[in-house]
């Protein structure tokens, strides 16, 4: 993980991209706008040609970093939480017989404390992956998934506003309709990345407790480890 490359990856799927179809959606309602903002990109000055494609890009990135904000936020909180939380326990599901006893501990543990336990189990692999260039490769995939899922989930907002602005635009009504359906199948797609990358995730954590002697890399290892994790051992 000492190259830059994935979280650039990162940058471009889960900020950019979503950024770019933003402004794609306003595009909609630009006969709205003030006069000076329709014409801000038009021209053929020289300084436009660098400084548009730049000040572009640098919007969709902050757009991107906006909705990361909005994630946590009011309304988009239950839904991201239940798209992390269905994506983990189906990804233990599907592990079958690899996970049955991670599985049975877990069970032990109240929600908070079980997404307490992946929060750490992340970061755990994170910073392995920072320490050993072999396996942050591996582990690279894991940002890959994270990425494919923050994309669809944050291509939901221009989603929305598309929805929006055909009821405020007196647009054909199948136009809208086509914006709901498609906020549903960027939830579910976001949905099955992430459980892609819990079960990406997962099996790292398997690799690394059987290629090291540390078993401080492997925080389920044990019901200990487990309780660990989760902070429980913090209150006893």
């Amino acid at each position: 993980m000492d190259k830059p490359i994935p979280f650039f990856y990162f940058d471009i799927l889960s900020r950019m991209i979503p950024g770019a179809a933003t402004l794609a959606s306003l595009h909609m309602i630009r006969q709205q706008l003030p006069d000076a903002w329709q014409t801000l990109f038009e021209g053929q000055e020289t300084w436009k040609a660098v400084v548009v494609p730049l000040a572009i890009a640098g919007l969709c990135y902050a757009i991107g970093v906006l909705f990361e904000a909005i994630d946590y936020s009011g309304l988009m909180r239950p839904v991201v939480w239940w798209i992390d939380d269905t994506g983990w326990f189906n990804a233990l599901r599907v592990s079958g017989d690899d996970e049955k006893k991670r599985r049975e501990e877990l069970q032990q543990l109240t929600k908070l404390q079980v997404r307490r336990y992946r929060i750490r189990l992340w970061d755990t692999l994170v910073f392995e992956g920072a320490r050993d260039t072999g396996f942050g490769t591996i582990f690279a995939h894991c940002h890959r998934y994270q990425a494919e899922h923050k994309m669809f989930l944050h291509l939901v907002y221009p989603a929305l506003l598309t929805f929006v602005f055909s009821f405020a635009l007196h647009v054909p009504w199948w136009r809208a309709l086509i914006a709901l359906a498609a906020v549903a199948i960027l939830v579910y797609v976001s949905y099955r990345r992430n459980e892609r990358r819990w079960l990406q995730v997962l099996s790292s954590d398997r690799y690394l407790a059987k290629t090291t002697s540390d078993n401080t890399c492997q925080i389920a290892s044990g019901a200990s480890g487990v309780r660990a994790a989760a902070g429980l051992d913090e209150f006893e």
